[in-house]
């Protein structure tokens, strides 16, 4: 059977996924009777992976992989060996959510029931790979501001250049904007680099690490945002409060020493240390305030939010780095 996504209105939903032609038996079948059902019905099947079992009145009462059916003695009942901790899903489940579901708990079909518990259908393996492939594909896009594609891959291929240009070229220029930003920045220390000019060689490591502690940042909060049920903002920011200053830490002291050994100059050192300390908590907070903030206000964050993540987080750094020079070397020379 045909299991690709629907060509219907998106987001989808369980209904307009799910197959019904899945094998059903009632708790008192007999595990030999199954195997010769399933062996002799194989082909009339959507999908065999579990065994569904259903009371008198299509209730859903129990599931059973078919691996593990086939290890079972065939005179034992079905009944005895189901697992009644059911994960199901309702008709108007979205596909954001089944999928989660699915990965949770490492399913390869995800059973729909009705309000009351009546067995319907499964959304099958292939579908719930389908929307992963084709949601981290939309993800990995938006995360480069490529948006607004429709169905993915079909349409990036075909799309004309002119089409593929105008996806790609608003986000570009914000981070043109965002880098004339940061140049205007450090132009107004030429002072400050004329008396130090190794500072001009840190300022890619100073504003590399910044960022990549902001983008692990705003993967780690879309991620428990999207896994965890019980996800709360406030509790997760003072947590990340707390990973933020481990890590600015333990980074700001790395690239003190290891400067300090290999370039022999204590001032820079410590102008390093303390922009990467204090560069790195604001990022990480930008990187988890700034999806929140537009999630609030209605905008898609994974369009908008790492791009202005990225272009904020290196303004910020180098605006710090070559404010702490300018305060250091003050103090000592």
């Amino acid at each position: 059977m045909d299991t690709t996504l629907p060509k219907k209105s998106s987001p989808f939903i369980a209904e307009q996924l799910m197959i019904r032609d899945v094998p059903t038996f009632s708790a008192s079948t007999p595990i030999h009777e199954v195997e010769h059902e399933l062996l002799r019905n194989a082909k009339k099947f959507d999908a065999i992976n579990y065994i569904y079992i259903v009371n008198t009145k299509n209730l859903l009462v129990g599931v059973l992989s078919i691996k593990e059916a086939f290890r079972r003695e065939a005179h034992s009942l079905i009944g005895d060996t189901m697992t009644q901790e059911l994960i199901t899903i309702r008709p108007h489940t979205s596909q954001e959510r089944l999928t989660v579901l699915a990965v949770q708990h490492n399913l390869k079909e995800i059973p729909v029931v009705d309000a009351e518990g009546h067995f319907l259908g499964t959304v099958p393996y292939n579908t719930i790979i389908d929307i992963l492939r084709q949601k981290d594909l939309k993800q990995t896009l938006q995360g480069a501001g490529i948006h607004h594609f429709g169905t993915t891959t079909k349409n990036i291929t075909k799309a004309t250049p002119l089409i593929l240009i105008k996806k790609r070229l608003p986000w570009l220029l914000i981070g043109l904007l965002g880098s004339i930003a940061a140049a205007s920045v450090i132009a107004t220390f030429q002072t400050t680099i004329a008396s130090q000019l190794l500072l001009a060689a840190f300022i890619p490591a100073v504003t590399y690490i910044s960022g990549a502690a902001a983008v692990q940042s705003e993967t780690m909060l879309i991620r428990s945002a999207t896994l965890d049920e019980e996800f709360n903002f406030s509790k997760y920011l003072l947590k990340e409060v707390r990973v933020g200053l481990g890590l600015s830490f333990i980074l700001s002291m790395s690239m003190m020493t290891i400067s300090y050994i290999v370039w022999g100059n204590l001032l820079i050192s410590m102008i390093l240390g303390v922009s990467i300390l204090i560069s790195i908590v604001i990022s990480m907070h930008i990187a988890i305030l700034i999806p929140w903030l537009l999630a609030k206000l209605k905008f898609d964050p994974a369009i908008t939010g790492g791009p202005l993540d990225t272009i904020l987080s290196d303004i910020v750094a180098i605006t710090l780095y070559f404010t702490f020079a300018n305060l250091i070397l003050g103090i000592f020379t």
